[in-house]
């Protein structure tokens, strides 16, 4: 079951989607709306974002995660279909999140990473006696 975030925030995105397609970037009026609603996460959001610290990454049987790094050594997972990420934060939506929801509207913000079989979980080896 997949989780949905209010209607206007929902909307918010899309708006922003639609806008970074047509213009190829966010005009300030988005910008100023982000900031309202998300308050201050919008803007580290928006910087993880330039960064390019946002990576999905897909698993051979289909499934998606995201991974957003914050500066060189913290990775967070963030799981867009159920609203988990592993950000310590007690706000309702963090950076990193808001990251992943802003780059999945942005075409080549978040980069893809194909992750390795042996790595996922669940995923035992084979072995060969």
């Amino acid at each position: 079951m997949e989780v949905t975030l209010p209607v206007m925030v929902e909307e918010l995105l899309k708006e922003v989607q639609k806008a970074f397609q047509e213009m190829l970037q966010v005009p300030a009026g988005l910008l100023l709306a982000l900031k309202y609603v998300f308050s201050l996460t919008a803007l580290p959001a928006l910087d993880l974002v330039d960064q390019c610290s946002v990576t999905l990454v897909m698993s051979p049987s289909g499934r998606t995660v995201y991974q957003v790094l914050r500066s060189s050594i913290k990775l967070y997972t963030c799981c867009y279909s159920c609203h988990f990420y592993t950000c310590p934060s007690d706000s309702l939506v963090c950076k990193h999140i808001l990251a992943v929801y802003l780059s999945r509207g942005m075409p080549g913000a978040a980069r893809l990473r194909q992750a390795a079989e042996q790595y996922l979980p669940g995923a035992e080896k084979k072995q060969s006696y």
